[in-house]
């Protein structure tokens, strides 16, 4: 038997849709890495989940959604901020 259950996503269409676009564009791994995070939060992962897929340490999955939340993509790559 399967269960589904609806995530609660955090993201809007709007915000989902930059984030892909910049995601798509983005040649620095470590930006891409910040903004598929961010993508998998609202996809419903943990923070646990999304470090182990990356290899990045959970704190730093964590400051990066923190990051987003205070200042949007720009934040979110700002080298001097994370």
């Amino acid at each position: 038997m399967c269960f589904y259950f609806q995530v609660e996503k955090f993201l809007t269409i709007v915000q989902r849709h930059e984030l892909l676009e910049e995601h798509r564009r983005e040649g620095n791994k470590k930006y891409a890495d910040r903004i598929k995070t961010i993508l998998l939060f609202d996809n419903g992962w943990s923070a646990t989940k999304i470090a182990e897929a990356l290899f990045i340490d959970e704190s730093t999955i964590r400051r990066y959604r923190r990051a987003y939340e205070e200042g949007g993509i720009e934040q979110l790559i700002l080298d001097n901020y994370i």
